[in-house]
Order: structure tokens, then C-alpha cells, then sequence
């Protein structure tokens, strides 16, 4: 586990921000560091590594796993945005995936779309990779993993229309304000009370360097009669605004842009 002022400080922040949103458990899933801090209530935090194969997978074919699972979700011929990846969808285990992510070290941000709602939970994931390349996993009602590779436009488009499902939500930019990043949550209790649907969206960022981040940010949405954005300006303020679609995916592009200049290591 990495330790370090810069990650103990993000993690607290993040656990502050998502400790008193009661719907369900909590992921949150870290690129530059290869964990995952699973937040499943308040008494019941944990930091996970994410670099296992699960002890299904014995040992002497862990790399054999890998890399079949690298081949059947990444296209050879996968180029940048606006090319469809090829293949159909897969199902493989959560950690298996994982896995070939961190070792493939293409990292360049991670999009995390955590939606809960009162009839169950969905979710929305992509992992963008330097060479703009798109994961994007769902989870059945059954609970099974379904991992498909999808062009960059498109999983952004499919993340706002999951993150603002609602009809009836203000499809217009709001004012906004700040509140203290300590006692936010106690200001908006009722509104996180109506929602129907509460996500987290968590990006960072990094050049290649496991510990040299250049961007740090997360978002949660919260859905009651609008959609509005919680947005992490700074480690002790959040702003808090009704925001359109269009502002939504302008958001998400942003957070998931490409990194000027940068090539991942096996590119």
C-alpha cells in the first residue's frame, strides 16, 4: 500500500465525502496506486490490493490468465478515439481484469460510476488508457462481470446518460455554492434523503510515474428533482450546482482527457 502525505490525504477526504451517503457500499477505485478503498460503512472500511488474480487461479497459470484475458478485451489494431475496438463483450473476474489493467502500465486516468438506487445498483466504469482506449464493465442483475471495449465518445455519452436518466431533471446550468469540505454533508442530508440515485465519479491522473499524480479529483451526483454535481475544488470546499447534460459531459471529457505528450509504456 502506498503511504504518503499526498495519498493519506486523498483517501481521508475521499472516506469524509462518502461516509454519510447511506446507499449501500462505496467504491473507490485508484489508478496510480492499484487499490481499491471499499467503503462499506462507516465501521467497515478497508483498503483491498487490486493485484491478485483471486485464489481460484493457481499460481502456475496466473500469467497464462492474463494474458488471455488481455487478448480477448484489447484489440491489436485499436487505434485513438472514433475507431471502434472490435470484440464482443466478456466475462471475467473483476480481479482478473484488474489485473491486466495495472500490468499492461497504460494507466492515464480511471472514470468510476458507482450508481446506487433504491431498487439495486448499476454500474457505469471506463478506464481510459493513454492510448485513449475504453474498458467500460456492467454489472447483470444477476451479478455477473461483463467487460466490452467501446470507442472513447461513446462510453462518455453512455456515462451521461446513465448519470442523468431522470426526465423531469433540470437540463440547465444552476448557481452554485461553496461549502465547507467538513460539514457539507450535514447541509444537504435531505437532498442525498430524496435521491433516487447517488454516484461517485473519481479521476486521477498521473505521467507514468506510479507517484508523480497531475491531477486529483473526484464528483458525486446526486439525483432528487435535478441533477446536480458535488464537485471537490479544493481539499476544504465543495461546490455545489444543478448542471445540464451537456456541462456533465463536458465535465466528464475533461477529467478523462488524454494527458498532453504522454505514451504509455507498452504503446
Amino acid at each position: 500500500m502506498i503511504s504518503d502525505p499526498t495519498y493519506d490525504a486523498y483517501r481521508r477526504r475521499a472516506e469524509d465525502v462518502l461516509a454519510d451517503i447511506q446507499f449501500g457500499p462505496r467504491r473507490l477505485f485508484t489508478a496510480t496506486d492499484a487499490e481499491i478503498l471499499a467503503l462499506d460503512g462507516p465501521d467497515a472500511k478497508r483498503v483491498t490490493p487490486l493485484l491478485s488474480l483471486g485464489p481460484d487461479v493457481p499460481d502456475d497459470q496466473r500469467s497464462a490468465a492474463v494474458e488471455e484475458a488481455a487478448r480477448r478485451m484489447f484489440s491489436d489494431n485499436a487505434i485513438a478515439d472514433g475507431t471502434p475496438l472490435g470484440g464482443d463483450s466478456v466475462s471475467a473476474p473483476e480481479p482478473t481484469v484488474r489485473t491486466v489493467l495495472r500490468m499492461r502500465r497504460s494507466w492515464l486516468a480511471l472514470l468510476a460510476i458507482d450508481q446506487r438506487t433504491a431498487f439495486g445498483r448499476q454500474w457505469v466504469t471506463a478506464y481510459l488508457r493513454a492510448d485513449r482506449r475504453v474498458l467500460a464493465e456492467a454489472v447483470t442483475p444477476e451479478g455477473e462481470h461483463l467487460f466490452s471495449a467501446m470507442k472513447r465518445a461513446l462510453a462518455l455519452d453512455s456515462a451521461v446518460q446513465s448519470l442523468a436518466p431522470i426526465p423531469e431533471a433540470t437540463d440547465e446550468d444552476g448557481p452554485g455554492r461553496r461549502l465547507d469540505a467538513r460539514t457539507w454533508q450535514y447541509d444537504v442530508r435531505e437532498s442525498l434523503a430524496e435521491a433516487k440515485i447517488v454516484s461517485v465519479v473519481i479521476a486521477r491522473r498521473h505521467d507514468g510515474s506510479m507517484r508523480n499524480l497531475t491531477d486529483d479529483r473526484f464528483s458525486v451526483y446526486n439525483f432528487a428533482d435535478r441533477t446536480e454535481i458535488m464537485y471537490a475544488e479544493d481539499p476544504d470546499h465543495v461546490r455545489i450546482a444543478p448542471v445540464s447534460r451537456q456541462t456533465l459531459r463536458d465535465r466528464l471529457e475533461a477529467i478523462t482527457s488524454p494527458l498532453d505528450g504522454y505514451r504509455p509504456a507498452d504503446a
